[in-house]
């Protein structure tokens, strides 16, 4: 299996393990996301949300929920705190 070059960025909609990251940082931050959430939100636009990597790693987050044709919610900008 190749594996992406450390200096790679991409971006991605995220799969269960990056939205369990995305919510960790958030409540890092001081935020208090509810339990059920991440559920409710990505079942209504399961491409709504997207994380970026640098190489293999998670470094950033961000929810754009569409919830209709006329309505659309932008969230939770997030990154990664960087590492020493």
């Amino acid at each position: 299996m190749a594996h992406a070059s450390t200096d790679t960025l991409a971006i991605r909609v995220m799969d269960r393990r990056d939205l369990d990251q995305a919510i960790d940082w958030v409540a890092a931050e001081g935020w208090n996301p509810g339990l059920k959430d991440a559920e409710c939100f990505q079942a209504t636009d399961p491409a709504g949300f997207l994380m970026c990597y640098l190489g293999a790693e998670p470094i950033g987050s961000i929810s754009v929920v569409r919830y209709s044709s006329t309505f659309g919610f932008l969230d939770s900008l997030h990154s990664r705190k960087k590492r020493e």
